[in-house]
């Protein structure tokens, strides 16, 4: 496993990408304080994963083939907050 610092993974997110694509794995640190991993996803990973957020109501399988075009005349969501006031609230909360 390789080591990335944030600022590392921010630059060149592109390039390692490409090798997590690869099969290659990316220890994370901030401030050489190791902080998550990054790694290619394996076979049957996601599917455990969706069927539980989907026995609880969380993620609903997709039906049929997505058309771009129907996707983007579906209504924009409207807020009535700014984004940082949205932040400051979700962060007050916890």
């Amino acid at each position: 496993m390789k080591t990335a610092s944030v600022t590392s993974l921010k630059n060149h997110l592109c390039a390692r990408l490409k090798q997590v694509v690869a099969g290659e794995s990316y220890l994370i640190t901030d401030r050489n304080r190791a902080v998550a991993v990054l790694s290619p996803i394996r076979e049957g990973m996601l599917d455990a994963r969706l069927a539980k957020l989907a026995a609880e109501g969380i993620v609903r399988p997709r039906q049929g083939d997505l058309k771009l075009q129907d996707f983007l005349a579906l209504p924009k969501g409207t807020c009535s907050a700014s984004l940082s006031e949205a932040i400051y609230e979700e962060r007050e909360a916890r």
